[in-house]
């Protein structure tokens, strides 16, 4: 069984095949059934910036802490 590995491992590397890494291999895949045309919305109102707050501080106000 090791052999066998062996020599599989030795025929990907000896094919000289340039493989990439796994998004490429998964959009080399996928290519072949072509693609997607989404169409974006437009924005209404500006996104609004992320609240950044301490976890800790959200679990002592709910009574968790």
């Amino acid at each position: 069984m090791e052999a066998q590995a062996r020599a599989l491992l030795q025929a990907a590397v000896a094919s000289g095949e340039v493989g990439g890494g796994l998004g490429t291999g998964i959009q080399r895949r996928l290519a072949t059934l072509g693609g997607v045309e989404l169409e974006l919305p437009a924005r209404s109102e500006r996104p609004r910036a992320a609240r950044l707050t301490d976890p800790g501080a959200r679990a002592a106000a709910d009574g968790r802490a």
